[in-house]
């Protein structure tokens, strides 16, 4: 008995943990990708006190716009952070690809992915339609994009539940998250055009990058056309063609969709508030180099972001109205 416990001479027996045999890089990049949405998510979190502190009469249906797309937001990371924790890391790490789409971490993402996009790219949307009557189709047709592009998601996720597996829903109902990954990007270059063609044709624009920096300049136009989120809604669609894993194409969708709400915050945050001092963080925001005093609403022309019809006064139909303003700004005054 001893001569055959203290054996080691023999055949080695079966491990004990045998590990996964997916890609290490893979399932990095998804790791790196829950991390890097997470702290996207956080600085998400602070647009949002500034937001509430800075514009407390902003209208109800931008407010319900903002709360809406947060709430989808935290829904998405927790989410993330469930699936690493029910498949990756502690009950399931000894066969993640098979119980990643048995649980609902895994089966919602997608569907989670096309609410916000749709809710957040709204905003934009009635941007475009501020600028004047002849975008007007323009709107009706980003709409339409953004319709088109949560259905796909909706169809993607009731064949993610129905599907017995994640290579059957892979072989064939995959192309769903691509094409409603594809037309988000159409949609985010469509409107980022859109605002950036009228930004820069904007008079008042104009007159506000006198003597600029041209780094101010690009990232008063990142934020204010959601050039940013366009950037990653293109990568996240270019991965999906090279990668046969979906983990990478998957990170990639996070950090894209996490980018929304940073985005539309941020756009919103950059208008004048009457506000008082003392807030921490909000006490100014800086614009093409230049400061806007909260307590004051003379900032430049960019500073505003106010985008009114250009048919309700004498401008051109081809301008928007980025206008200075003379007297106190409320909030509601405009996006």
């Amino acid at each position: 008995m001893s001569g055959q416990a203290n054996d080691t001479t023999g055949a080695p027996g079966p491990l004990v943990f045998p590990l996964p045999t997916e890609s290490a890089d893979s399932f990095g990049a998804l790791l790196i990708g829950t991390f890097l949405g997470v702290m996207l998510y956080g600085m998400a979190m602070h647009q949002l006190y500034r937001y509430n502190h800075l514009y407390p009469k902003d209208g109800l249906w931008l407010k319900a716009l903002v709360y809406t797309t947060m709430a989808l937001e935290t829904a998405h990371v927790v989410l993330t952070m469930h699936l690493w924790y029910m498949v990756y890391i502690v009950t399931d790490f000894l066969e993640p690809a098979l119980k990643l789409f048995s649980i609902e971490s895994g089966k919602l993402l997608p569907l989670f992915s096309g609410l916000i996009i749709f809710v957040s790219q709204l905003f934009f949307a009635v941007r475009v339609y501020t600028i004047g009557p002849q975008y007007q189709v323009f709107t009706l047709m980003t709409i339409l994009l953004l319709a088109a592009e949560l259905g796909f998601f909706i169809v993607a996720t009731f064949f993610i539940f129905t599907a017995s597996n994640f290579e059957a829903f892979h072989q064939q109902h995959v192309w769903l998250i691509s094409a409603g990954t594809g037309i988000a990007m159409g949609t985010d270059l469509l409107l980022t055009a859109l605002l950036a063609y009228g930004l820069h044709f904007s008079r008042a624009m104009r007159r506000s990058i006198d003597g600029t920096k041209v780094l101010d300049i690009i990232i008063a136009y990142g934020i204010n056309t959601g050039l940013l989120s366009s950037i990653f809604a293109i990568a996240a669609f270019v991965v999906i063609f090279p990668f046969e894993d979906y983990l990478v194409p998957t990170c990639m969708l996070i950090l894209s969709t996490r980018l929304y709400a940073n985005t539309l915050l941020g756009a919103l945050n950059t208008r004048p508030s009457k506000m008082l001092r003392g807030v921490v963080g909000v006490s100014e925001a800086r614009l093409f180099g230049r400061t806007t005093d909260v307590t004051q609403a003379t900032g430049t022309a960019v500073d505003s972001l106010r985008m009114n019809p250009s048919y309700a006064g004498s401008l051109p139909s081809t301008v928007i109205r980025f206008k200075s303003m003379e007297g106190p700004v409320t909030s509601t005054d405009g996006f």
